[in-house]
Formats: C-alpha cells, sequence, structure tokens
C-alpha cells in the first residue's frame, strides 16, 4: 500500500528495479505490507510497516532489497567495513542470505510496524548457537573471498530448498508396515 493507502499493483523483475530504483532516490516512505514467513516472528505474513526508501539500515535493521527480480524483507546481520557486501537474514532461518554486493539492491530500511493505528518498532532478532556459527562462518568466506562465498550460500540455499522438497514429499505419504 502507499501512503494515501491505495493498492499498488506487484511489480517484477526489470518494472521493480525501475520503480525501486526511483522511490529510492526519491527517499519516499510507504506503508506496505508483505507476505512470506522468514521475518517471524517479529513481522508476520501481511504485517503493516512503514518503508524508508533510499535508507540502507545498519547491522540489525531490516531492509527491503531486490534479489533475483524480487522483493525481499530480511534483517542485516553483518556488513563489510568498506560497505562491500551487506549480509542479511530472516530471522526465522540459520543460514544468511546471498550477500548484497551492489548497494543500489536496497530499497530502504523498515522504520516500524503499525498496530492499532500507531508505529512501533520492531524486536530484536532471536538468536541460537546455530545462528551465531552460521553468521561467523559465513563472514569469514566472505572475508577471504566474496564470489566464492556468495556461490556457497547461493548451493547451501538451494540444497536446504530440495531438502525441504524431499522432506515434504517424504512426509506426506506416512510409510506403512
Amino acid at each position: 500500500m502507499t501512503e494515501d493507502s491505495r493498492p499498488v499493483d506487484l511489480v517484477e523483475g526489470e518494472g521493480l528495479a525501475a520503480v525501486a530504483s526511483l522511490w529510492r532516490k526519491t527517499g519516499r516512505e510507504l506503508r506496505a505490507r508483505f507476505g512470506g514467513s522468514s521475518m517471524l516472528p517479529a513481522l508476520p505474513p501481511g504485517t503493516e510497516v512503514l518503508l524508508r526508501c533510499g535508507e540502507s539500515g545498519g547491522p540489525g535493521d531490516v531492509i527491503a532489497f531486490l534479489a533475483d527480480g524480487r522483493l525481499v524483507v530480511h534483517r542485516v546481520v553483518a556488513r563489510a567495513a568498506d560497505g562491500a557486501w551487506t549480509l542479511t537474514r530472516g530471522d526465522a532461518r540459520v543460514l544468511p542470505d546471498v550477500p548484497i554486493r551492489d548497494p543500489e539492491a536496497v530499497l530502504g530500511r523498515v522504520a516500524g510496524v503499525w498496530r492499532a493505528g500507531s508505529l512501533e518498532g520492531l524486536p530484536a532478532a532471536g538468536d541460537s548457537l546455530s545462528r551465531r556459527l552460521a553468521l561467523r562462518l559465513a563472514c569469514a568466506a566472505l572475508r577471504a573471498s566474496p564470489r566464492a562465498a556468495a556461490t556457497a550460500l547461493r548451493s547451501l540455499h538451494t540444497a536446504a530448498r530440495l531438502a525441504r522438497s524431499v522432506g515434504l514429499k517424504l512426509g506426506a505419504a506416512p510409510v506403512r508396515q
């Protein structure tokens, strides 16, 4: 939804990149809703947020960015000191995303959540040993070779999707003895 509450049709691919670039350059503020469960529990699907276009955010902030022709809303978990890459992760995930290596891919920062007519801050991300370990390994790999680390993370995500897909199919039909 836009700030004047008129719906905006979903835009994809090059059209999405063009709209994102315009909004980023003009510093537009948007009230928007995003789907997906990767940001649970901080952002349940359909939660209305305030997005400040043009703000890149820092570690701990939730940002909206373009990845593979779609808009993603995840939390910044690390950034290279020289700004060469930004690492994000959905709060409901252990594995960080493929790093953002183009700052132009970042549309903006989620400044808060609308609840009962007022803007509230976002809760902090959860923490666990596995999340800390995955982040440390990804950051070490990125410092050594950003390109190789991005390829490795992309492969890990593909393997995880495949495993979930196979697991869902195997779990759908119980084995009878």
